[in-house]
């Protein structure tokens, strides 16, 4: 590169600066002194430059000078911004009203009889329960679980699905379609577990558009009847699905409440059954990762563990590799 051609690139760096806004090039003593002796060399090799006289300030004037040269045109005056019009926010939905909640009952069924039978006392006593009327709806049948009242395995979700409710049956809605794969992938029917509920009735928004996690209140009222099927049916291990749904059965709310983040795969113990915390079904539909379908799927290999049921090298390696095996979601 021939003196000249620095140059020029030396005043198009500046040009691109004066655009971004710069006011001033503060040059070191050593700077100075590199410039002017390219300027010098330049000059000795073309008499003429194809940029304008006075284009860049003579390096050997003072600094004062070389800053006035290199000031940019004042930039005209913007017009006076419009002040900010306040977004229009919609206001939160009102907290639910639960103050019409009775206190829990006590609920004790007989002490003899079939499984069964002792089950079908329970369903007599919900639908004898004003409150459980009051919310699932003149003609709608109680809610009490599905499947065998001797099952190894009790399942527990937040509460039933719409689609739930509509057929009388499980496993209809998308979050029991998922649990229904689950089941298929541990190897059991359906039918072999028990599912039953921590709410008796789907807890509604207010005017009756949508559903929402269960209050304290609520959750406190119906946890009476889920103990009582529990202590009916006898599993050997419990599946809890999401933070609602375990804290209703711990029986723990506010700080002591626990996350199903942090308590999912590690064994807990109600009455001496062994209850295992694990994600709840939508929570897959929402967040349909490889990581979380795999954790969902340790903690069920968990429970097989527990319960002496066979695992196969394939179920072991669902979600283990990328992409995962056939599994869940498929």
């Amino acid at each position: 590169m021939t003196p000249a051609d620095a140059v020029h690139l030396l005043l198009a760096e500046l040009r691109r600066r004066r655009a971004e806004g710069a006011r001033a090039v503060d040059l070191s003593r050593e700077g100075e002194a590199a410039l002017a002796d390219l300027l010098r060399r330049a000059k000795g090799e073309s008499a003429t430059t194809s940029e304008p006289r006075g284009s860049v300030a003579d390096p050997a004037a003072p600094v004062a000078s070389r800053r006035e040269a290199y000031r940019p045109a004042e930039p005209e005056p913007r017009a006076k911004a419009e002040p900010l019009v306040p977004k229009t926010v919609a206001p939160k939905a009102p907290a639910v009203d639960d103050s019409a909640v009775p206190p829990p009952p006590e609920v004790a069924l007989p002490p003899d009889g079939s499984q069964a039978g002792r089950l079908e006392a329970l369903a007599a006593r919900l639908r004898a329960c004003p409150e459980c009327a009051r919310h699932r709806g003149a003609g709608a049948a109680p809610v009490v679980g599905f499947g065998d009242p001797a099952a190894s395995l009790l399942i527990v979700e937040e509460a039933p699905e719409a689609e739930d409710l509509a057929a009388g049956v499980p496993y209809r809605g998308p979050s029991g379609q998922i649990l229904a794969k689950a089941l298929a992938a541990m190897g059991l029917a359906p039918e072999a577990v028990r599912l039953t509920y921590l709410m008796r009735w789907r807890p509604a928004m207010a005017g009756g558009l949508g559903d929402r996690p269960p209050t304290a209140r609520e959750a406190a009222f119906c946890r009476p009847y889920l103990l009582a099927e529990l202590g009916v049916v006898r599993p050997k291990a419990v599946v809890v699905l999401g933070n609602a749904a375990l804290n209703g059965l711990m029986g723990l709310e506010g700080e002591a409440a626990l996350r199903i983040t942090r308590k999912r795969g590690a064994w807990l113990e109600l009455g001496g059954v062994p209850v295992m915390p694990t994600y709840k079904p939508s929570y897959l539909l929402r967040n349909p990762s490889p990581e979380a379908k795999r954790q969902f799927w340790s903690d069920l290999l968990a429970v097989m563990e527990r319960l002496g049921l066979p695992i196969s090298e394939r179920q072991r390696g669902y979600y283990a590799a990328k992409p995962p095996q056939r599994g869940l979601s498929e």
